[in-house]
């Protein structure tokens, strides 16, 4: 349905960003089940959200690139599996550790202040911290219609 409009749908959507109007819609949230029965919380936001966020990413990839370690692996150039292997293999053959993380509920408890210190120090564009912050502050919805806010630690639910 947005690529039948699809040249109207970027245009206000562009028009919105350009001008500091966008306000992102709340997020569907949607449990998906685990390997193990238990469910995971996965947020999905509105197809022209999403678009709009793919605007804002370069110019935290870039702040972000720009300070990261040479020894972390850049997947943005790798087209296929093989390539991300052979990169994995350069790796260890340069390198003595590796670090894989995988943290239970880290955005569900991750401190939003925290979080926006550290997109003041890695993003430039005010208009992008803008936007940054409204996705971080934009309310959830469940399939009930209810809507939450979180504040990084917590969440507020409203009927």
């Amino acid at each position: 349905m947005y690529e039948e409009r699809l040249e109207d749908n970027l245009y206000i959507l562009w028009n919105r960003m350009s001008s500091g109007s966008y306000f992102p819609p709340p997020v569907l949230e949607v449990e998906i089940a685990k390997d193990d029965g238990r469910k995971r919380k996965l947020g999905i936001p509105t197809v022209n959200d999403r678009v709009a966020q793919q605007v804002v990413k370069p110019t935290y990839n870039h702040g972000l690139k720009q300070s990261s370690h040479h020894s972390l692996m850049d997947t943005d150039h790798l087209k296929n599996a093989h390539q991300a292997v052979e990169q994995v293999r350069k790796n260890v053959r340069r390198y003595h550790w590796v670090i894989d993380m995988d943290i239970s509920s880290f955005f569900d408890k991750m401190s939003h202040e925290l979080l926006m210190k550290a997109i003041e120090r890695h993003v430039e564009e005010k208009w992008a911290k803008m936007y940054i912050t409204r996705w971080i502050e934009a309310p959830i919805e469940d399939r009930k219609g209810t809507y939450a806010y979180e504040t990084g630690r917590e969440r507020h639910r409203e009927g």
